[in-house]
């Protein structure tokens, strides 16, 4: 995600303030609790993988968005058209309500297809539903990546972590050199100060901006071509 220019971002860093927007990305373990209803996801700017199951990152599996849900007759049927045997609602390991769906053995099998579904040799595919109104802004959340509306206001994000990790490693912000709230405030008022200073001094030197940085272990992932 590319980098909103400066005035832009100041420009929607006020709006969002003023509208008290919070901007939560996919690593944040409070999103789940931010989208209660599809009427206060419009109020916040979340950020979520397509799903964290295996089926959703390979493009001939069966992911949870090629299954029917029924609500009503709670039921929820496969892409090959076999309807769940079990729908009982409970409670994940972060006490969040969840409703576990279980297939027929019988019907996995034979299904020449269980390969895209499930890896487990023995047991049948089991999916795992949000109740309704979370589900349905969930699913929401998933697809507004792609609005170009979100890129921008998501786009702050990326110049708030800039700012963080500049401030973490050229100016070893998470040392606390002092003791007490007053002196660490003042110590993080003087760092931001600092920052300001080598940033003035960086753009009118002409001095480009810094490229997202790769680890070690990243690089060695094969590039995919095309």
């Amino acid at each position: 995600m590319q980098l909103a220019p400066r005035n832009q971002r100041i420009g929607y860093f006020i709006h969002l303030r003023s509208s008290l927007r919070p901007i939560l990305d996919g690593q944040n373990r409070n999103r789940s609790k931010c989208i209660p209803s599809s009427d206060r996801l419009g109020q916040i700017v979340l950020s979520f993988k397509p799903g964290s199951g295996w089926q959703a990152h390979e493009e001939d599996a069966f992911d949870l968005s090629q299954f029917q849900i029924d609500w009503s007759q709670q039921i929820v049927k496969c892409p090959k058209g076999k309807s769940s045997r079990s729908w009982k609602a409970g409670c994940d390991s972060y006490d969040n309500p969840v409703i576990p769906v279980q297939f027929n053995g019988r019907d996995w099998t034979p299904c020449k297809a269980r390969s895209r579904c499930t890896k487990s040799k023995r047991a049948p595919r089991e999916v795992t539903l949000k109740p309704f109104e979370a589900y349905q802004a969930l699913q929401q959340a998933r697809d507004r990546p792609a609005t170009e509306t979100f890129q921008q206001d998501f786009a702050i994000r990326a110049g708030v972590e800039g700012t963080i990790s500049q401030a973490v490693r050229g100016f070893d912000v998470r040392q606390c050199r002092y003791i007490g709230l007053a002196k660490t405030h003042l110590q993080h008022v003087i760092t931001a100060a600092a920052m300001n200073v080598v940033r003035v001094v960086n753009w009118l030197e002409g001095v480009p901006l810094a490229k997202t940085r790769q680890s070690h272990f990243a690089k060695l992932a094969p590039i995919k071509s095309g």
